[in-house]
């Protein structure tokens, strides 16, 4: 699944280039390639896949989903360094929900734990790398660019992989399964990302990512059923997530209204 994940990558970002090469949407100013904030993200990004595809072998993708989304809380709140009070029991809602999840989730293997904090981190230090060098570089006007370099370096990458690989005993079917798998969960929400959001719309999005949680226990209830996609003890630790993700929107919202009734008085 990483090399195809990489490589649809890639042939997709280098098609969007070669479109906007020949309608003149592309800047002239080539990207950095010496940026070390480049690499790392590369590297980064690599192991997320790896991480991410090795951790669902071995738990359903909720208990996947869960530390991943309270990465993004993590993430948001010390980004948005406001209302100290309610983050403290934001991080207590959110890491106490990974502490039961993995001190109480049957169905998940110890390296399958492993392998999703592992997958944490790596996403956790890749949005503030890769942000980083977004930056540096003013990126803003070649997200196109970005997105090809940043494919086609972790294809290049992830090439050694093709000798320990099994693609070539799946039939052709499976193959364009995964290809199309991998444009449509992996690729059209990176363009979404790079493409249509701003810095501050970014950390918009990562603080209401626990909405995710909801799509991925729907997708389980299509998968395995209502009696096996779930286990109590994943659905608190869900529920503990997305009330520390919440807390501090309903606070903000708060104080919003609270402003605006008082200048009404």
């Amino acid at each position: 699944m990483t090399l195809v994940r990489f490589w649809s990558l890639t042939a997709v970002s280098a098609f969007i280039l070669l479109w906007q090469k020949s309608r003149g949407m592309m800047p002239l100013t080539p990207l950095s390639m010496k940026n070390k904030y480049l690499w790392v993200s590369v590297v980064l990004m690599v192991c997320i896949s790896l991480s991410t595809y090795m951790s669902l072998q071995g738990t359903r993708p909720l208990s996947y989903t869960i530390p991943m989304t309270a990465a993004g809380v993590i993430i948001s709140s010390i980004v948005n360094r406001r209302y100290w009070k309610s983050l403290i029991v934001t991080w207590t809602l959110v890491i106490g929900g990974i502490c039961l999840l993995i001190a109480g989730t049957v169905t998940w293997s110890n390296e399958s734990i492993l392998y999703t904090l592992f997958a944490v981190l790596s996403y956790s230090g890749f949005s503030l790398v890769s942000d980083r060098y977004k930056r540096e570089e003013n990126v803003v006007a070649r997200l196109g660019q970005f997105f090809f370099v940043l494919s086609a370096l972790c294809a290049i990458l992830t090439l050694p992989l093709v000798f320990v690989s099994t693609l070539d005993t799946y039939p052709a079917h499976v193959i364009v399964q995964m290809i199309l798998f991998s444009l449509a969960l992996v690729a059209l929400p990176y363009y979404v990302f790079y493409y249509f959001l701003t810095s501050a719309a970014t950390e918009f999005v990562l603080r209401y990512s626990f909405l995710v949680i909801f799509t991925t226990m729907l997708a389980q209830i299509v998968l395995f059923g209502t009696t096996r996609a779930f286990e109590p003890v994943t659905l608190g630790a869900a529920a503990l997530v997305m009330a520390g993700a919440a807390l501090p929107q309903f606070i903000m919202w708060n104080r919003q209204n609270m402003r605006l009734f008082l200048k009404q008085l």
